[in-house]
């Protein structure tokens, strides 16, 4: 989806969707994560389409799945986790983990994050990459789609 992900603009992209394969009388539950965005763009939804919002919203299990499993894996506090870490790590994992923090690998990490983290970011990248590949030579090239790790998605 390009442009803001906010309530508005998922749910008009979603009604559209819905009227383009003819599935408005038809649509029957949402599955989503607990994104307050979410449930937001399905409480607008539910107005335009005439349904109870809190009935056809069904959260996603793997969703759920996966961040019980890090809570039982690291607890609740993973900051006190990762100075346990580093605390009983030997100098070697020190230097690497200082390194990746403020190496390359950091640097390309904070770049990737700062244009992750909003929409008319990501478009602009994007606009960019197909301004400069447009070639010479006639032939279409695709643009990279950034993926940020966040320990709550599969494409992480």
């Amino acid at each position: 989806m390009q442009g803001s992900h906010n309530a508005v603009n998922l749910s008009t992209k979603l009604s559209s969707i819905l009227d383009y394969f003819i599935l408005r009388q038809s649509f029957g539950y949402a599955i989503t994560d607990n994104a307050s965005e979410n449930q937001a763009c399905l409480k607008l939804l539910s107005e335009a389409l005439g349904f109870n919002a809190a009935e056809r919203h069904v959260l996603c299990v793997g969703h759920i799945i996966n961040l019980v499993a890090h809570k039982v894996l690291f607890g609740s506090d993973v900051e006190s986790f990762e100075h346990e870490l580093i605390s009983n790590a030997t100098a070697e994992l020190v230097e690497l983990a200082t390194w990746r923090r403020k190496g390359p690998i950091g640097r390309l990490h904070s770049l990737i994050r700062y244009i992750c983290h909003s929409s008319e970011r990501r478009d602009l990248f994007i606009s960019l990459q197909e301004a400069a590949l447009e070639g010479d030579d006639g032939v279409k090239r695709r643009p990279l789609h950034l993926i940020l790790d966040n320990l709550t998605r599969w494409n992480s």
